[in-house]
């Protein structure tokens, strides 16, 4: 599993937001929103943006109605190195969307843009993804000398990669202890062989055996939702695998088997997207380095301060103006 391929199955989904917001369904709510309103209204009109590892554009999209509100014409770039297609998956704000140019398959290491191309860098929740050593001059480059940037970036020490850690165990006990995908898959395999006309006493015992398991895993699921961080992970696991084994008969063994290997896919994208988030969320060390890199590369005011809300610290913010 690449983490492209993580990323690839969460932007292809009719969702704005990351984080906060379920689904991710709307947009991001004002804890985020409020600094990005105040930050578009101070841009100069017909401002050339770059929203950098835009997903499935939340910010362009936040640029994008804000340059419309102001009558501002921001003319806006979004790139991911996902295969980003929003226009196709998000079923919400059909104008603005259209008013952003989206470039899937881009890595912000190596941004295929003219010197001098944009006004504005912007990321949120992305850009510390990539290899900064070489994103960061690339982010410079391709800005004009007077550019700025604002970055809002995942806080190592903040509640969301608190969150994230308690997810990915949850994961975890799903997949490897309880082990219930392995539980489900075991048991529409011995189930099938004895419907399809093996009657021995082998095939029988072990089908058993194996909806007993599968009954097993099913009631540890269950019961773990309560204290599960993902509750709608473990409750709808185990009904899906409950509902595909018991439509068995209607819908055929093989749909059967791929709804198990959907679900599996899901909780691994889901697990691989949360530990891509904690292992790129920066400390406040890496947020001070990550100014003066700024600094060196000709940002004459750059900083840095903490985003947070009702939960406590949801990131760090970093901002720079170049000459």
């Amino acid at each position: 599993m690449s983490e492209r391929w993580v990323w690839d199955r969460y932007w292809h989904c009719d969702r704005i937001a990351s984080c906060f917001d379920g689904a991710g369904a709307r947009n991001y709510g004002d804890s985020i929103a409020a600094g990005w309103r105040e930050y578009f209204a101070e841009l100069p009109e017909q401002a050339r943006i770059i929203d950098l590892c835009t997903g499935n554009g939340a910010i362009a999209l936040m640029a994008a109605e804000a340059g419309k509100a102001n009558s501002k014409g921001f003319a806006i770039t979004a790139v991911d190195q996902a295969d980003i297609d929003p226009p196709s998956y998000v079923t919400r704000n059909r104008e603005e969307m259209a008013a952003i140019q989206f470039v899937g398959r881009t890595e912000v290491e190596a941004l295929p843009f003219p010197d001098e191309s944009f006004d504005v860098a912007i990321s949120q929740y992305g850009l510390e993804y990539s290899n900064l050593d070489r994103a960061v001059p690339e982010m410079v480059r391709v800005l004009r000398r007077s550019g700025r940037i604002r970055l809002v970036i995942h806080a190592a020490e903040g509640v969301i990669a608190a969150g994230s850690r308690k997810v990915i165990a949850d994961a975890d006990l799903l997949l490897d202890a309880i082990d219930l995908i392995g539980a489900a898959r075991r048991c529409l395999d011995a189930v099938a062989r004895v419907e399809r006309g093996d009657g021995s006493m082998i095939a029988r015992q072990r089908a058993n055996a194996a909806v007993a398991d599968f009954k097993t895993a099913l009631r540890l699921t269950s019961g773990h939702i309560p204290h599960a961080e993902d509750k709608i992970m473990f409750n709808n696991s185990g009904g899906v695998l409950l509902d595909a084994f018991q439509a068995r008969g209607k819908v055929g063994h093989s749909a059967a088997l791929a709804k198990v290997e959907t679900v599996e896919s899901e909780i691994l994208a889901h697990r691989g997207r949360l530990r891509a988030l904690v292992d790129s969320a920066l400390d406040k060390n890496s947020v001070e380095a990550l100014i003066e890199q700024l600094k060196e590369a000709g940002a004459i005011k750059a900083k840095w301060g903490k985003l947070e809300n009702a939960e406590g610290l949801i990131g760090y913010v970093a901002t720079a103006r170049f000459a």
